[in-house]
């Protein structure tokens, strides 16, 4: 019987630089409802030195992926670091006698980005749209909210684990919808 050992190695590189911008705000355009922008722009996000770098290079074979343990990263774009991400939402809200009724809708979007040295494994650019609907009752402080997550069904890579026979990927959830009801004291 030979056991199979799964592991994975972390390292660091020796030197690397992110430059870019993070931008957020909210604007109300009427007592009942404010547009929010939440974004990150990342022009810059790379390696300068990185010759340390575990890459496993496809295709497997006999013996599972070749591992260069000394692969040179230097210069590459950083691991999971898209481009831009930025969510643009737009909140309602109505007050009542009873309460208070909320209604958000968000759209989500990330650039694609790499998992792994090569790039022989990707997340490529999506776009994530939610919702919800929330009623807050005053009397009860109980609040309702209906939702929507990932309405659009989007696939897409988040997470990986590269070993030595595989690389393994986590794909996002599907589409949810559901309700929940909270209590606050």
């Amino acid at each position: 019987f030979n056991a199979v050992t799964l592991s994975n190695d972390i390292t660091n590189a020796a030197r690397a630089q992110i430059l870019g911008f993070d931008l957020d705000g909210a604007v109300k355009l009427t007592d009942a409802f404010e547009l929010r922008l939440d974004t990150t722009y990342l022009p810059l996000a790379r390696y300068e030195h990185f010759t340390t770098a575990i890459a496993k290079i496809p295709p497997i074979g006999a013996g599972g992926y070749v591992t260069i343990n000394n692969f040179d990263a230097s210069g590459l774009r950083m691991l999971v670091t898209p481009l831009m991400t930025g969510t643009l939402s737009g909140t309602y809200t109505y007050p009542f006698a009873a309460g208070e009724l909320t209604a958000t809708a968000s759209i989500y979007h990330s650039d694609e980005y790499r998992w792994e040295y090569t790039g022989y494994f990707n997340t490529d650019a999506y776009n994530l749209v939610n919702a919800n609907v929330c009623f807050l009752h005053s009397a009860t402080n109980l609040k309702y909210t209906l939702y929507g997550k990932n309405l659009g069904n989007q696939a897409y890579i988040y997470g990986s684990v590269p070993n030595k026979f595989t690389n393994t990927a986590y794909y996002s959830a599907p589409r949810e919808i559901g309700v929940k009801l909270d209590y606050s004291f």
